[in-house]
């Protein structure tokens, strides 16, 4: 009951704000904006994320769908990763694709850029250099090496 309660007052709360209005977030450096728009995309993606993980501890997890996980993607790089955070070492390029789009992460000195591409990166191939990585997935499912 008290679950259902909060998730009201929550749903009801960003309503009543609109898109726009700003807000506490816990992402102050990042590049999302800090807005009741961008508390709700993040809360849908929790919901998502903890929705899957259900679903797998009980053995049935379902992919989510494709427009979910893509903006999940989208979300996680332009809340988690991009921001204004000091990167310590040399220029590094760190190229996502994924179900048609594609995004790219520039790490530099004055912060973790992020670069929305048209998808037109190649998918990435294992087999690169010793020291490289290459992860394979669909925005749906788990990473997979």
């Amino acid at each position: 009951m008290q679950t259902t309660l909060g998730f009201s007052e929550v749903l009801g709360a960003l309503r009543a704000a609109g898109p726009d209005a700003g807000c506490w977030t816990w992402w102050d450096r990042a590049e999302s904006p800090r807005t009741s728009g961008a508390v709700a995309r993040h809360q849908l993606q929790e919901v998502a994320v903890h929705t899957y993980d259900a679903q797998l501890a009980a053995g049935a997890p379902q992919p989510l769908p494709g427009r979910i996980a893509v903006d999940g993607v989208d979300e996680f790089l332009q809340t988690s990763c991009a921001g204004a955070y000091r990167w310590p070492y040399g220029p590094a390029t760190l190229d996502y694709v994924a179900e048609g789009h594609s995004w790219r992460l520039e790490l530099g000195a004055d912060g973790v850029r992020l670069v929305r591409s048209p998808p037109v990166l190649p998918a990435p191939r294992c087999g690169r250099p010793p020291g490289s990585s290459c992860w394979r997935s669909t925005a749906g499912s788990r990473w997979t090496r």
